[in-house]
């Protein structure tokens, strides 16, 4: 299968990179660019600026894994611009790993949302789409041809040499479109968990709290905890830390009725 190809020409550092969670983020951009950024939330600064240069990182190395991507597989594979279509629509049937997939897919333009929202439609909507895809290219080919002349070259990489034109450029930068967008929007919403959880737990750490078994604090009776461990800690006194198991349950429920969630928000 052509697929194949493709599929071994992806680097392992470029696999690694397309789809990771919160839990890796530590090993995998290393614990004191992690440290950095969580000192610098302690010390007031803005998370997004800080996290900002965390996804430039990954996102230049990826672009990077992309285009030794491309540009083995256009060294291996006779018109590898014009075979994508087919290489995408084979490749996403087989039951290679869902990191190598997302390559794929971004060869082709498309994010993971935005596979499965072509996926979900009705009728032959992905061939419709890979078609429209192959007229835009080409239409765009013809066009940067007209306006900027003929595009020749050769890039070399590993040792493997390739030939660039324009159609190998123009499916490049579709897909490294798609691979920021999804990089990006990833980053966002894996960040904002991520490091609400390590500046909170470091706060705590910093004032002198420790982290202790889940197991030894009661999950039903956590707040009243909390209230007993801050008043051994920092003498911190309220009432709910002498109430017994019902007692407390009830102070909490009446005690939220008054809490304005719209201010906590903003």
């Amino acid at each position: 299968m052509i697929y194949r190809r493709v599929i071994r020409n992806i680097p392992r550092a470029g696999e690694a990179l397309a789809k990771y969670s919160g839990a890796d983020v530590v090993d995998r951009i290393g614990e004191e660019v992690v440290r950095e950024v969580v000192t610098g939330v302690l010390c007031g600064e803005n998370i997004r600026s800080l996290t900002e240069g965390m996804t430039r990182r990954r996102l230049t190395l990826s672009n990077a894994a992309l285009l030794v991507t491309f540009l083995k597989s256009n060294h291996d594979i006779r018109d590898f611009a014009g075979s994508i279509p087919e290489i995408v629509r084979t490749g996403l049937d087989s039951s290679v790993s869902s990191e190598k997939k997302l390559f794929l897919k971004w060869c082709i333009g498309l994010t993971e949302k935005g596979i499965q929202n072509v996926l979900r439609s009705k009728g032959d909507e992905f061939e419709g789409y890979l078609k429209t895809l192959e007229d835009s290219i080409a239409s765009a080919v013809e066009k940067c041809g007209e306006d900027y002349g003929e595009l020749t070259g050769h890039l070399k990489v590993h040792g493997v040499e390739s030939k660039v034109d324009w159609p190998f450029v123009l499916y490049l930068f579709t897909a490294i479109g798609a691979q920021t967008l999804a990089i990006r929007g990833s980053e966002k919403s894996m960040y904002g968990k991520l490091f609400e959880k390590l500046v909170m737990g470091s706060l705590l750490t910093v004032l002198g709290f420790e982290k202790i078994d889940r197991r030894n604090m009661s999950m039903t009776h956590w707040t009243r905890e909390v209230a007993r461990i801050l008043g051994e800690e920092i003498q911190f006194k309220h009432p709910i830390a002498e109430m017994d198991d019902l007692e407390s349950l009830s102070y909490i429920r009446s005690s939220m009725k008054n809490v304005d969630l719209r201010e906590i928000m903003t």
